[in-house]
């Protein structure tokens, strides 16, 4: 039902944390691995800059949906 990274989502929100790290992680160079994470930190934090702060987004659309009927 859900990818592997779903699932990993679905139990660090349930506070089921890993006792270890996946063994794949030792088949890549540190190098490549530090610029694989900077690169989706890089992402998250484009993401975050394009989206409204979170007053600005309940006073867009809360209005909108108090106006419908």
């Amino acid at each position: 039902m859900f990818a592997i990274t779903s699932w990993v989502q679905v139990m660090l929100g349930q506070h089921i944390l890993p006792r270890n790290y996946h063994p794949a992680v030792d088949l890549m160079p540190e190098r490549e691995l530090n610029e694989l994470v900077a690169g989706v930190a890089d992402v998250i934090a484009s993401c975050v800059e394009a989206m409204p702060m979170h007053a600005q987004f309940l006073a867009r659309y809360g209005q909108a949906a108090r106006q419908q009927p």
